[in-house]
């Protein structure tokens, strides 16, 4: 197996970590931009300090609160895409691993277990375990960043 460095073996911890997180992320975003677009701006307008009787002057808070909206929306639609972005690339690395990586991975990284555990619902021992857990971190870490995770690529 080919050595990976170490920030980016890191890294792909990382993203495994907050892979969960990544993902409840993109559905508050999406919940979000529903009730951005739900929303009609009514209830900014405010007439308070308003002379309205001399100079017949309205404010354009309304058209104000539609375009701040659009700008809302156009960040968080692009928010959303980067985030499912990143989870579709770990995702894609994760079925890149074999049956055992995938296990120990998700009981490690995705479900949080302690390493007793994962040795049981394994049927391996604690150190087999870490061994996987290093071998299919390398895997991921190439499928994450390419070459550029690999020692040799200096």
């Amino acid at each position: 197996m080919k050595q990976i460095k170490k920030q980016y073996y890191k890294r792909a911890e990382k993203a495994l970590y907050n892979y969960t997180q990544f993902k409840i992320n993109i559905l508050n975003m999406k919940e979000q931009l529903e009730c951005l677009k739900n929303e009609d701006g009514v209830n900014c307008i405010n007439y308070e300090g308003e002379k309205t009787s001399e100079t017949n002057k309205i404010t354009r808070q309304l058209e104000e609160q539609a375009i701040r909206n659009i700008k809302k929306e156009k960040q968080l639609k692009y928010k959303i895409k980067t985030t499912q972005h990143e989870v579709n690339k770990i995702d894609r690395a994760l079925e890149g691993l074999t049956d055992i990586e995938k296990k120990v991975i998700e009981l490690r990284y995705i479900k949080g277990y302690q390493w007793f555990n994962i040795a049981y619902e394994a049927q391996y021992n604690e150190r087999w375990c870490k061994e996987i857990r290093t071998q299919a971190l390398q895997k991921i870490s190439i499928s994450l960043f390419g070459y550029t995770a690999l020692l040799e690529h200096e």
